[in-house]
């Protein structure tokens, strides 16, 4: 995630470190049933970062 070229959103940058770092356990959800669920890091959409990653791996910028 820090190699050189290496330039996701901050938005996809903040999903793929939380894929890495963390865990929906560090998102509990409310006890509430009538409450909105919280946004976190990991409601990012996944077709885009399959996109991102894809682009990255065809301009070299990641290891096949």
């Amino acid at each position: 995630l820090l190699g050189e070229g290496w330039q996701p959103s901050q938005e996809l940058r903040a999903y793929l470190e939380t894929g890495l770092h963390g865990s929906f356990a560090d998102f509990p959800n409310s006890r509430n049933p009538f409450d909105k669920p919280r946004q976190t890091p990991l409601d990012h959409d996944v077709a885009g970062v399959v996109e991102f990653l894809e682009s990255q791996v065809e301009n070299g910028l990641l290891p096949k």
